[in-house]
């Protein structure tokens, strides 16, 4: 990426030092791994927290999958929304998630699993390591009388920066501080918003990979996978047969699409003001 920019400057490529390999990164980690902050972080964050029914994988039927396009106006909507309010899109797709899954089973405290890059705590350049950077983490969601949309939103934001600056534990911890851990992952949002685009120095678009085809694996029951990447922009929901029927599919779906429009249509004193729990009960 450096030499490329090196030369649409019309500039002469400097040999440079090998940039830092994958085997550092994996012992850095390693490294990670045994500060007991890290542990301690965890400890505190979900202790004492209890899954409200028990988890049964079925795996017999297969997994399905289903498309739900988002319209132009719907993207717009949530560009400005996520502008105004000074919040990230994975912010504001969280906060319908654990939405919807408070209406669903209304509880105090919920967990659902988010994915965080790993990037941000590079030991060097972005552009020297190339491999597998992101885990998924349990999040916390609190909902309580006290709480206003904007309060739920804060709190998503700033336990993302955290579960990410505390990524780097061993697996194994979980069996001590949250032993049902799959629990969290059984059901799951995943933002994919890939860099498919690159701009100049000037703000324009300078070069852009043309996208031809997406596969993957979920070992979730029920993933909601929002392409931003691609247009048009859509839900791809990926779920296990065994599960949920199509009926079920569409209706969580709707209600998420409800929740997202309700939610993008408030004003900065509407979001400020008005209790997460008494507008979710009315919606």
């Amino acid at each position: 990426i450096h030499n490329y920019f090196t030369l649409c400057d019309n500039r002469k490529i400097q040999t440079q030092s090998k940039g830092q390999a994958y085997s550092d990164y994996v012992r850095y980690v390693y490294q990670e791994q045994n500060n007991s902050q890290h542990i301690n972080y965890w400890k505190n964050y979900i202790n004492g927290y209890i899954f409200s029914q028990p988890y049964t994988r079925k795996r017999k039927n297969g997994n399905r999958i289903e498309q739900f396009p988002l319209t132009e106006s719907q993207i717009q909507m949530i560009q400005r929304f996520c502008r105004l309010n000074g919040f990230t899109l994975s912010v504001v797709l969280y906060t319908i998630w654990a939405s919807l899954l408070y209406i669903e089973n209304p509880r105090k405290t919920i967990i659902i699993g988010a994915t965080v890059s790993g990037r941000n705590l590079l030991p060097c350049s972005y552009d020297d390591v190339v491999g597998l950077l992101a885990k998924t983490l349990p999040m916390q969601i609190s909902f309580d009388n006290n709480s206003s949309i904007v309060d739920i939103m804060t709190g998503i934001r700033t336990d993302l920066i955290d579960i990410e600056e505390h990524m780097h534990v061993t697996p194994e911890i979980w069996l001590d501080i949250l032993p049902n851990i799959q629990e969290c992952f059984s059901e799951g949002l995943t933002i994919q918003n890939y860099p498919v685009q690159a701009y100049n120095n000037k703000g324009e678009i300078d070069f852009q990979i043309e996208f031809y085809q997406s596969n993957y694996y979920t070992d979730m029951d029920f993933s909601i996978s929002i392409k931003t990447f691609i247009q048009p922009n859509s839900l791809e929901i990926n779920y296990s047969a065994d599960r949920y029927s199509s009926k079920m599919v569409h209706h969580r779906i709707n209600l998420y699409l409800h929740i997202l429009q309700s939610l993008i249509q408030l004003t900065q004193s509407e979001i400020k003001n008005t209790c997460i729990i008494s507008w979710l009960k009315n919606l």
